[in-house]
């Protein structure tokens, strides 16, 4: 079956969640696991550490690695003024190809979600979210957004989005791809790479969300389907 051979791909489970992700290449890798402090640290190979802003709740049990003493944890927000703010890199525009994943914990449906936001400089930049129609997006501000097929449930989902240097676009939901599409080249932006807020064109923050966040990462190459599996089935099953 898919779900064991994705599972041999990575030693029949047995290599954690982290470690694995790091095996991929990760230009951000943000596991959202700290238990106090401000800074959301990013051990992927571009050293962009985060902000906690205005006190997000750390250290929410979830139910996927990493593991600190035993417990997996996650960062909660509350959807009226907290977020992560990243400064600037040039890793983390908008380009082709390019690839993002995360575990998300939605309080309800019906609501946008912000996983990564980076917009700004009159309408430039990507953003990578679940909609108010429950469905992944992934856009490239002024160019187009491509949304899954499927809507995202409250509770955990995995979630996962590829563009291909030629611009082809998958969404991933719970490591099954769901839905293609097409997006053209970006334009980027110098604006804060943002976790669980939006801005304007502009770059002003106005809106929140409120979800618990854990292993979110940006790479910039295209994940493969196994990869994007593998690396769901290996948190769901606790590695």
């Amino acid at each position: 079956m898919p779900a064991l051979s994705a599972i041999k791909r990575v030693h029949a489970g047995r290599q954690s969640l982290e470690g694995y992700i790091l095996g991929l290449g990760p230009i951000g890798f943000w596991r959202w696991n700290e238990v106090n402090g401000t800074v959301a640290e990013d051990i992927g190979s571009g050293g962009n550490n985060g902000t906690y802003t205005n006190g997000p709740t750390l250290g929410t049990l979830s139910p996927i690695p990493p593991r600190i003493l035993g417990v997996a944890r996650a960062a909660s927000f509350d959807g009226v003024d907290q977020y992560v703010t990243i400064a600037d890199q040039a890793v983390l525009r908008a380009q082709r190809p390019m690839s993002v994943m995360a575990w998300i914990f939605r309080d309800a449906t019906g609501e946008e979600d912000y996983i990564f936001w980076k917009r700004g400089d009159a309408n430039k930049g990507w953003v990578f979210r679940i909609e108010s129609s429950d469905k992944i997006g992934l856009a490239f501000f002024g160019v187009a957004l491509v949304v899954g097929n499927t809507g995202v449930p409250a509770g955990w989902s995995h979630v996962a989005a590829t563009v291909s240097a030629a611009g082809n676009v998958i969404c991933y939901l719970n490591g099954a791809a769901d839905g293609t599409n097409t997006l053209a080249a970006p334009s980027t932006t110098t604006q804060p790479l943002l976790i669980a807020a939006r801005t304007t064109t502009s770059g002003t923050i106005d809106g929140y969300s409120d979800q618990r966040l854990a292993l979110g990462c940006r790479l910039n190459r295209v994940l493969t389907a196994a990869e994007i599996e593998a690396a769901y089935l290996i948190g769901k099953n606790g590695a």
